[in-house]
């Protein structure tokens, strides 16, 4: 397989493309990196990443992935490099996957549960208005919460004492969603980013 040439799609929050040569196109995404610098980073031939990948024959995710890391020696490896590397491998596992025409989970030794449960994350919230939102959000089916009550720890010690508690739920809804997907392609032998 090989890479050719292309860019990457870049929002407020970073979607990475990568198109191969075959029609497949591997997704990732990463947020809190600044679009000048992921375009710098990945987005064509002048692009830190893009210059080492593009016209380079696909081998596997962790062969791409410890050349680009192995280049990064005397340079940043750490913060938005590696959260940019972080997803360019995340897209050609993507691709890998639906070459092979599996789950990616199948490429990483398979499925370790077959769901995963959401949490509904409610933010800062007094304690009555916790109790509101974790109300509304068991009803809609979640049975995990994430939240923070009270805006200091005196607050925090005052609501432990005071006892407070939330409801819970056992039936699944739309908190737990499939963590399976499967493509229908056929392997591929060229892989391009566009």
């Amino acid at each position: 397989m090989q890479i050719s040439r292309g860019g990457f799609s870049i929002r407020n929050h970073t979607l990475v493309r990568v198109h191969t040569d075959e029609g497949i196109t591997g997704l990732s995404e990463m947020f809190r990196v600044p679009p000048g610098v992921a375009r710098s980073a990945l987005v064509g031939m002048d692009s830190f990443f893009g210059s080492q990948i593009i016209g380079a024959k696909f081998v596997t995710p962790e062969a791409i992935w410890n050349r680009l890391y192995e280049n990064m020696l005397h340079s940043n490896r750490r913060g938005w490099a590696m959260r940019c590397l972080g997803a360019l491998d995340i897209a050609l596992w993507d691709i890998a996957g639906k070459a092979a025409g599996v789950p990616v989970a199948t490429l990483l030794g398979g499925i370790l549960r077959p769901r995963v449960e959401l949490a509904a994350c409610m933010g800062i919230q007094t304690y009555e208005r916790a109790g509101e939102i974790a109300s509304l959000y068991v009803e809609q089916g979640f049975t995990t919460l994430k939240t923070k009550a009270g805006s200091d720890m005196l607050s925090n010690v005052r609501g432990r004492a005071r006892g407070t508690s939330t409801t819970s739920s056992t039936r699944p809804g739309p908190a737990e969603k499939t963590a399976t997907r499967s493509h229908s392609r056929t392997a591929s032998s060229r892989l391009c980013v566009t």
